[in-house]
C-alpha cells in the first residue's frame, strides 16, 4: 500500500498556481501602460523607455516561472491575447497588434530558454 496525497492538496496547488500566474501576468501586462513615455538610463551608454526596462527586469525576476510556462501552448496563447488587448490601443489595427503580441511572446520565450 502506498500513501497518496489527498485530492484537496492538488486542488489547492492548482488554485495557488492559477493565482500566481494571474498575479505575474497582470504585473507584466501593466508595464505596457502606454502613458509611460519616460526614459531612464540602463547603463552608462543607453537610454531606454522606463517601461522597457521594467519589462526586462520583470522577465528576469520571474525567469524560472516563464521558462516553465512558455512550454505550455495555452499559456503562450493566454499571454499573447492579454498583450494584444494592450497593443491594439497602440496600433489600432488587429493585424499589427496580433503580430506584435505573438512576436513579443515568442521572443521572450526564446530569451528565457537561452542560457
Amino acid at each position: 500500500m502506498y500513501n497518496s496525497v489527498p485530492l484537496f492538496i492538488f486542488i489547492s496547488m492548482i488554485s495557488m498556481m492559477e493565482e500566481l500566474t494571474t498575479k505575474i501576468t497582470e504585473e507584466f501586462i501593466s508595464y505596457y501602460d502606454l502613458n509611460s513615455g519616460e526614459v531612464e538610463t540602463a547603463d552608462s551608454n543607453e537610454t531606454v523607455m522606463k517601461s522597457t526596462l521594467k519589462i526586462c527586469r520583470h522577465i528576469l525576476r520571474y525567469k524560472n516561472f516563464y521558462n516553465e510556462q512558455f512550454k505550455k501552448p495555452n499559456f503562450i496563447h493566454y499571454l499573447s491575447q492579454e498583450l494584444y488587448t494592450q497593443l491594439i490601443k497602440v496600433y489600432s489595427n488587429n493585424g499589427y497588434a496580433i503580430f506584435a503580441s505573438y512576436g513579443t511572446v515568442g521572443y521572450l520565450s526564446q530569451w528565457v530558454h537561452e542560457d
